[in-house]
């Protein structure tokens, strides 16, 4: 009876884990305003193995987060090779290069990572005459998530007023007027 009923228990649980959508991740909400890490895996668009593309990537990825606004910073490094890199959205945009070691740092804005990335690349090695297009996904593990550091506050900027400024008053002219005084000898 102890046998069935460890059994019974484990298959419900296995059942809550498949079916029950999102029951394994972690709550889906936007992290607290602040910067962090967070460790993160390329796998491949079609099943749960880690794609080759996986090396190409810098761990671990910087996270800016903003009155809800997540925003994902990634080092690529043979920058060279990976040509193109996209992202749902079409929002990723190169915020630095360094040529001379063949790496440049993308950021982009994500809804929710606890929810893999789709993403596109195109790798080109001209040396081995290589040119493929890849689909990959980009899965965060919300877990290593680490405070480096505050939002950035925003720019308090001057307020404007409707009032127009005051034409100060003149000064009245002085009434009592200095005496004379005789050259000194």
């Amino acid at each position: 009876m102890n046998l069935k009923k460890s059994f019974l228990t484990v298959l419900a649980a296995i059942l809550l884990c498949t079916l029950v959508p999102g029951f394994d991740r972690v709550v889906s909400a936007a992290p607290a305003d602040g910067m962090y890490t967070v460790d993160y895996v390329i796998k491949k668009a079609e099943d749960e193995s880690v794609s080759m593309a996986n090396d190409y990537f810098e761990k671990p990825a910087t996270l800016s987060v903003s009155g809800g606004k997540i925003k994902v910073r990634l080092q690529l490094n043979h920058s060279e090779w990976i040509t193109d890199f996209q992202v749902p959205g079409g929002n990723s945009k190169v915020i630095s290069s360094n040529k001379k070691a063949d790496t440049r740092v993308v950021e982009f804005v994500v809804k929710d990572i606890g929810q893999p990335v789709i993403s596109k690349i195109h790798v080109t090695v001209p040396a081995i005459d290589y040119d493929h297009d890849y689909t990959i996904r980009l899965v965060f593990n919300r877990a290593s998530m680490k405070v480096t550091g505050k939002a950035t506050a925003p720019v308090n900027k001057p307020k404007v007023t409707a009032a127009p400024t005051k034409k100060p008053k003149a000064t009245a002219s002085p009434t009592n007027k200095p005496k004379a005084t005789a050259p000194a000898r």
